[in-house]
């Protein structure tokens, strides 16, 4: 189970490595990791978010929206269009393995697993956690926004803040002058 979970991340990479760009899927998976972790670290109350979430999460952003040539304008679109799946509480599964109205009746939101669709892995999630974690997006997606403006207009302290307020403290830390 382990392997196929491997390969089926190794596939979006793969599929990446091979667009016009610099940007890889799988450094897209570990910065929005990185982001998961700063904001469990301030969560009101989802205070674990598992990594196998945030690769179905990131998979599906990819399978509906590929990867651009830089990672600014790729992770806002993978933070706009999962603000909207999550907020919305859509259901989340790869290929044939569509969720069941049975399914949805035991659960307040559906990620099936890419490998055992019967497990859905947001089985754990209270509602109000699915609420905080849409909010984490709908944050997101924005805080990048100002951030993108802010570099677009030659404003680079308030990109870095920005970007710091996204992801830390830590991430002054990566930054050139």
């Amino acid at each position: 189970s382990i392997q196929k979970h491997t390969d089926f991340v190794r596939n979006r990479t793969q599929m990446s490595d091979k667009m016009k760009g610099v940007v890889l899927f799988n450094e897209c998976a570990r910065l929005m990791k990185w982001w998961r972790d700063f904001r469990c670290s301030e969560g009101n109350h989802l205070t674990e978010v598992p990594s196998i979430i945030i690769d179905v999460l990131c998979a599906k952003a990819f399978d509906k929206c590929s990867v651009k040539t830089t990672y600014a304008h790729t992770l806002a679109e993978w933070l706009t269009y999962l603000a909207h799946v999550v907020s919305k509480k859509d259901p989340i599964w790869f290929g044939s393995s569509r969720p069941t109205v049975e399914a949805g009746r035991t659960s307040n939101w559906q990620v099936l697993d890419p490998v055992n669709p019967d497990n859905n892995l947001a089985q754990r999630f209270k509602p109000y956690e699915v609420d905080e974690l849409g909010e984490w997006f709908e944050n997101a997606r924005d805080t990048l926004s100002r951030a993108n403006v802010a570099d677009m207009t030659g404003d680079d302290n308030r990109s870095l803040d920005q970007m710091v307020s996204l992801f830390g403290n830590p991430f002054k830390n990566h930054c050139d002058e």
